[in-house]
């Protein structure tokens, strides 16, 4: 017998997605069993992670570290949904702007740095 999941409208934002689920969402996710089966499938991801040969690494490196990343922001926002109070940036925003030629010479000068930084290391 097949159960059959009807979906509610979430609410346009966030304010009213709290309103109306935030309490049951942060029961559910403060729950022994959600707590396991996130624990279960995080642990089954870097199993498999841990189990990528060195050559599948050095092909997909980039796509498993991107799926990995994408999977642990997934987790991480939706644990904070009921309780988060508005978008932010995770970085602040510059206050000036920087001409595509500064940024070329800001470029260059952090290139030779490192130049002469790994000269310095390895001579």
């Amino acid at each position: 017998m097949k159960k059959k999941v009807v979906l509610e409208p979430a609410g346009k934002d966030l304010k009213q997605f709290q309103a109306k689920y935030g309490p049951v969402l942060k029961q559910i996710l403060e729950s022994p069993a959600y707590q396991a089966g996130t624990q279960f499938l995080r642990n089954r991801k870097m199993e498999r992670i841990s189990l990528l040969s060195e050559a599948e690494i050095e092909k997909n490196g980039r796509e498993y570290l991107a799926d990995l990343r994408g999977y642990l922001q997934h987790e991480d926002e939706l644990l904070k949904l009921p309780d988060q109070t508005d978008f932010t940036l995770p970085f602040e925003e510059p206050d000036e702007y920087i001409s595509p030629e500064q940024e070329a010479e800001q470029e260059q000068l952090r290139a030779k740095f490192r130049e002469e930084n790994r000269k310095q290391r390895y001579a």
